[in-house]
């Protein structure tokens, strides 16, 4: 305790009769030659030339010095508070989580939903897939800055449906619905901690092979009102937000036209997404 106060008083003194003398000698020089001008005009008489050359610079001088001492005895706290507030922010800016946005090269991806893998007494594997969602919306998140994102939840906030491109419905979507970090068990990974460096994916809805596009949330575990997010086949505005305990809220806007895909005689009948990725921007009140 006592060496950080002899610490916080010798930086009070520093900080206080740093550059006092470079003004004093500012000051020293002006009156000086103030005084000089006053001399070759005046032609005083020695005395007076005493009192002009000598007594007024030095009280000046002396009243400058103690002005400017005291002046930073003053401010000087404040300049060393404020220092290290300043230098606290830019620390805790650099350290602090910062989210980026992007979606993924094809546009949706395949979840495989159930199956095993098999190895052989050689170590060969081969897994065995027993359900498949082919197509589902997801957008990348990952951690760009370099302090741990802790608890973060991503949440749809609002969504609408466009019908014949110009008109616009908003769905009945009151209170925001958790989204999943997990493809595997949507339910239990509302809320990851994410490293820096780090990308995860947040899961959105899936798109069925006539162009519906159903929200990727095991469907006993929604209320029975949002069972049927999003709909038919059209053209959606979705607004998602992501937060976390030390990490500002930010809004992601992204468009997903959802469409039936090509029948087939043979093998997998996908559906069809087009999706963009509109703005990211910190959450508004």
């Amino acid at each position: 305790m006592l060496s950080q106060l002899l610490k916080f008083y010798s930086a009070w003194m520093v900080r206080a009769f740093s550059g006092t003398f470079r003004k004093v000698e500012e000051v020293a020089a002006g009156v000086g030659l103030l005084a000089l001008f006053a001399d070759f005009l005046i032609s005083p008489s020695q005395r007076s030339e005493r009192l002009i050359m000598v007594d007024v610079p030095a009280i000046v001088c002396m009243g400058a010095l103690i002005l400017t001492v005291a002046a930073g005895l003053i401010v000087a706290p404040f300049e060393i508070y404020w220092r290290e507030q300043r230098r606290r922010i830019e620390l805790e800016q650099r350290l602090s989580p910062k989210l980026e946005f992007s979606l993924p090269e094809t546009g949706t991806v395949g979840i495989e939903t159930r199956g095993h893998t098999l190895e052989t007494f050689g170590g060969s594997r081969q897994t065995i897939v027993r359900g498949l969602e082919p197509d589902v919306v997801c957008i990348q998140c990952k951690n760009v800055g370099e302090g741990v994102a802790h608890r973060l939840q991503a949440r749809l906030m609002g969504a609408s449906r466009y019908i014949d491109d110009d008109q616009e419905v908003r769905l009945a979507i009151v209170e925001p619905l958790d989204l999943s970090w997990k493809k595997e068990a949507p339910i239990d990974t509302f809320s990851v901690d994410l490293a820096p460096g780090v990308t995860r994916r947040i899961w959105i809805g899936g798109i069925r092979s006539h162009g519906h596009f159903w929200i990727y949330r095991d469907i006993k575990e929604l209320p029975l009102e949002y069972q049927r997010v999003f709909g038919g086949p059209g053209r959606y505005h979705l607004l998602i937000q992501v937060d976390g305990d030390d990490t500002a809220a930010v809004q992601v806007s992204l468009e997903v036209e959802a469409s039936a895909g090509p029948q087939l005689q043979n093998g997998l009948w996908r559906g069809n997404a087009n999706v963009r990725l509109l703005e990211s921007a910190p959450a508004t009140r």
